[in-house]
């Protein structure tokens, strides 16, 4: 707007009014292009009717000169369209920006649909994916709730979780398990135990064991110590293989034999206590009418 106002001193008892800068417009046929740079920057360009780009009623603004190009900007998308409204993507920072009749595309993808009709102004996003709704595991079929699914370890099993990672870690101990241990002798009969008492783990194919007997009453067992009762079966490769170590009280050693080792049968679930020596061979311990045995052993496994 102009500043000259009031009286001029030229020309005495003259009213110069409020002059207004005109705002220039230029209709167009069509939308303005990089190449229309004969007009001063702050034109305007107003599309006509049928344009052959463009509709009728975009408004547009030549804002600078840049590279020897005209930069346009369009301020209204025409024909009673709203304002011009751009959105921000994930994948870029360049703003996606309406077309001439201002509508700006909301598209769909892999797995997604889109959705949305005038007069509403809500625009549906649709997961078409194919997600799982069942998860078969070795014994039993897992199935999410609230769109979550639940990792849980188990005997031996932890699991933990951190971002996007899940982690299932074997714990040191496996099965840890009660059993009961059976005291015998080479020849059987019923035996009256006091204590009778065994827990075992088994970490892959290792068997590790405890076990706790006494006994008071043999009542027919005799000859060589045998105990049974082992949860698993032992490896069938080796014979005769010493495994842990074991405690055996008020039993009559065979003669020259200064200590004991146990045995555990290749391919079964029992074992027998043993006395050896220097330069000798070794003799099993033969069973009494009472005692107790008290051992810690380990041994391998074939069996899954």
């Amino acid at each position: 707007m102009s500043d000259r106002t009031g009286v001029p001193n030229s020309i005495p008892n003259r009213y110069v009014g409020p002059q207004a800068d005109v705002i220039p417009i230029q209709r167009f046929p069509r939308r303005p292009l990089t190449t229309d740079k004969k007009y001063p920057v702050g034109q305007f360009a107003l599309l006509g009717k049928n344009p052959s780009t463009g509709v009728a009623g975009e408004l547009w603004y030549l804002s600078e000169f840049s590279g020897g190009d005209a930069l346009w900007i369009q301020f209204a998308g025409g024909a009673g369209a709203p304002g011009i409204d751009f959105l921000l993507t994930d994948d870029g920072p360049t703003a996606v920006g309406p077309d001439g009749s201002g509508i700006t595309t909301v598209a769909g993808g892999t797995g997604i649909v889109t959705s949305g009709q005038d007069p509403s102004t809500t625009v549906t996003i649709d997961v078409t994916a194919t997600v799982p709704l069942s998860f078969p595991t070795d014994s039993g079929t897992a199935t999410p709730a609230s769109n979550a699914l639940t990792i849980a370890g188990g005997n031996g099993i932890s699991t933990s979780g951190s971002g996007s990672t899940a982690t299932i870690t074997i714990d040191n101990w496996v099965n840890k398990t009660s059993f009961t241990p059976v005291i015998d002798g080479a020849v059987s009969g019923p035996t009256t135990n006091t204590v009778q008492a065994g827990i075992y783990a088994r970490v892959g194919p290792l068997v590790i064991l405890q076990f706790d007997l006494s006994w008071t009453d043999l009542n027919g067992a005799s000859g060589n110590i045998v105990l049974s009762g082992f949860p698993i079966a032992s490896a069938g490769s080796f014979s005769r293989t010493p495994v842990g170590t074991i405690w055996v009280e008020t039993q009559t050693w065979p003669s020259t034999k200064t200590y004991c080792v146990f045995e555990i049968i290749s391919g079964g679930t029992t074992g027998r206590v043993w006395g050896l020596e220097d330069n000798a061979s070794g003799s099993q311990i033969q069973i009494q009418s009472n005692g107790s045995l008290h051992g810690s052993i380990a041994y391998c496994v074939t069996s899954s």
